[in-house]
């Protein structure tokens, strides 16, 4: 079954960007980047293909990804993230699952990734999510006789909402023990990860 990771890294990092003069997916983490720790997350796990969906910044984006890897450019980025995952669907082609990654979440964890995989590929789940200590987040898994569904999706937090509108029998739930990946929204956020990650 052929599967793709989807990195929506298309955003505008406005808030960042006032705060740090950078775009938050290039700043350093660890040993590597932001969306540097997303793109080892997703190449550590059992995904066939990573596809990368830009925006703003599309250089400086690029630039922080390992050679070779696939992108797709979102001409309309203000139309929030359905729209980049939109366009990483169609360039990811003819696959049979999308993994959804959001290039701002560091500490994603390949293992997750993989786990909702082999849910998806166990089970007859439509869908499949993390259920972490403190609620549900990314990454989320979508099978391709969903993406039509998607496609015509609107209004606050579609995807999610298209998720809570479905049975519990085409949903995949696992439980991850752990809190949800900090998402790194603002300058705050970044430099709270980078202690974390200090201190690990």
């Amino acid at each position: 079954m052929t599967t793709a990771a989807v990195v929506l890294a298309a955003g505008f990092s406005t808030r960042f960007l006032v705060e740090s003069g950078q775009p938050k997916l290039v700043m350093p983490y660890g040993s590597t980047t932001v969306i540097g720790s997303v793109m080892a997350a997703a190449a550590e796990s059992k995904v066939d293909r990573v596809v990368v969906v830009t925006g703003d910044h599309r250089e400086a984006v690029v630039s922080a990804l390992p050679p070779g890897i696939e992108t797709a450019h979102n001409d309309h980025p203000d139309r929030g993230n359905l729209s980049s995952l939109l366009v990483g669907i169609e360039a990811a082609g003819d696959v049979e699952a999308v993994v959804v990654l959001v290039g701002d979440m560091p500490d994603v964890d390949s293992g997750v990734i993989d786990q909702l995989l082999d849910r998806w590929a166990d089970t007859d789940a439509m869908v499949c999510v993390p259920m972490y200590t403190n609620g549900s987040g990314h990454p989320i898994l979508l099978d391709s006789s969903q993406f039509e569904a998607i496609r015509s999706l609107s209004g606050q937090k579609p995807l999610w909402s298209f998720i809570d509108s479905l049975g519990d029998d085409l949903v995949g739930r696992i439980a991850v023990d752990s809190p949800i990946p900090l998402d790194l929204n603002t300058n705050e956020d970044y430099l709270k990860a980078l202690d974390a990650l200090d201190q690990d």
